[in-house]
C-alpha cells in the first residue's frame, strides 16, 4: 500500500470517527439533534463501509467504521416503556394518524382509520378541507369529536365513540393540543392529543422543547388514568424526550422498533409518532397500519385500564 493511500484511509477514518463523536457526544444541540434521530440508519451506514473496507483490506477504515457503528448504537437508550403483553381488564383500543396536509386520498385514509375499530382517534395536519371529510366520515363511528382546523399543518382533532366528560383546547409554543376527559363505561380516561413543533428551525427545535416540558407538567396535573398521543417530532433517545417521561411520569407503549416516518412503502425510518400512557394504565399491544397518501404511519394500540378509574 503506498503512503499516499495510507494517508487518505487515515484521514477518512479521522472524519468518520470526530463526526460519530460530534452526532453522539455533543450536548443535546439541535443539528447534533437532527442527526441523531437518525442515528439507527447512521449505524447501518457504518457498517457498510466496515463491510467495504474489510473486502478492499483497508484494516484501519474497518476498524474505524466499527468503532463509528457501536458508538452510535450505544445512543439508543430510552426511557423505560410500558409492559406490552396479554392484560386482563377493561380495553380501550386508541388510533392515532397525521394525514399530512396536503393529501387528496382523504377517504381511502378515513377507512383506513375505521379499518383499526379504534374506540378513540387523534388525527393531525387537519385543515378545513380535512375536517369537513373528517366529520362526514367519521360521525357514524365516532360520534363524540373535537376539532381544530387550522391551514398552517398543525389543526388537530379528537374522535371518540364515548362521550367527553370535558374537553378543552389548550395551547403550548404556539401550537394547540387537545385535552379530554372521556367517560368510558362512566369511568373517567384523559386523552391529550399532541402535535409537537416540527424542529425544522433553531426556533422550532425550542419550541418544541418547550412543548415537550409544559406536556410533562400538564399530565402530571390531574391524577386519571392518562394516555397521551401523537406526532411529538422527537425519537426515544432524544434527551428531551426521556426529559419529559422522567419528569411526568408517563411511559411510551411505542418503543424504537415502531418506526412511523418517514414511510418507505409499508416501512419507515424513525419513531416520531408516540403513545404513552400514566395513572396506571397497561398496554395489551400497539402496531402501525397504512395511511394512504401520507408520509407518516397511524398507530393503534389497545390499553387496559385500571379498576380504580373512577
Amino acid at each position: 500500500m503506498s503512503a499516499r493511500v495510507e494517508l487518505k484511509e487515515v484521514v477518512f477514518s479521522t472524519l468518520m470517527l470526530a463526526a460519530v463523536t460530534v452526532m453522539c457526544l455533543a450536548p443535546s444541540a439541535y443539528l447534533p439533534m437532527l442527526a441523531r434521530a437518525f442515528v439507527l440508519q447512521w449505524a447501518m451506514v457504518f457498517l457498510v463501509i466496515a463491510g467495504f473496507a474489510l473486502w478492499m483490506r483497508r484494516s484501519i477504515a474497518m476498524v474505524a467504521a466499527l468503532i463509528c457503528a457501536l458508538v452510535s448504537l450505544t445512543e439508543v437508550t430510552t426511557p423505560t416503556g410500558a409492559r406490552v403483553g396479554a392484560a386482563s381488564g377493561r380495553s380501550l383500543s386508541v388510533a392515532h394518524m397525521n394525514v399530512w396536509q396536503p393529501n387528496t386520498s382523504r377517504q381511502r385514509a378515513i377507512e383506513s382509520a375505521l379499518a383499526t375499530r379504534a374506540d378513540v382517534l387523534s388525527v393531525q395536519e387537519v385543515d378545513r378541507i380535512w375536517a369537513g371529510a373528517l366529520v362526514n366520515g367519521l360521525s357514524r363511528r365516532f360520534p363524540y369529536h373535537r376539532l381544530v382546523p387550522d391551514p398552517s399543518c398543525y389543526g388537530i382533532a379528537l374522535f371518540s365513540r364515548f362521550p367527553f366528560r370535558s374537553v378543552a383546547i389548550r395551547h403550548a409554543s404556539g401550537t394547540p393540543f387537545v385535552d379530554a376527559v372521556i367517560l368510558v363505561n362512566g369511568d373517567p380516561v384523559r386523552v391529550l392529543a399532541v402535535h409537537a413543533p416540527s424542529p425544522t428551525s433553531y426556533a422550532q427545535f425550542r419550541r418544541r422543547n418547550a412543548q415537550l416540558g409544559t406536556l410533562a407538567e400538564e399530565i402530571r396535573a390531574m391524577d386519571l388514568p392518562t394516555v397521551v398521543v401523537g406526532d411529538l417530532n422527537t425519537v426515544h433517545w432524544d434527551p428531551e424526550f426521556v426529559r419529559m417521561c422522567t419528569r411526568s411520569g408517563a411511559v411510551p407503549v411505542t418503543g424504537p422498533e415502531v418506526r412511523t416516518w418517514p414511510t418507505l412503502g409499508p416501512m419507515a425510518l424513525i419513531p416520531l409518532d408516540h403513545v404513552l400512557i400514566a395513572g396506571g394504565i397497561t398496554a395489551e399491544h400497539v402496531n402501525t397500519f397504512e395511511i394512504p397518501g401520507s408520509d407518516h404511519r397511524g398507530l393503534v394500540s389497545n390499553i387496559i385500564l385500571p379498576e380504580h378509574a373512577r
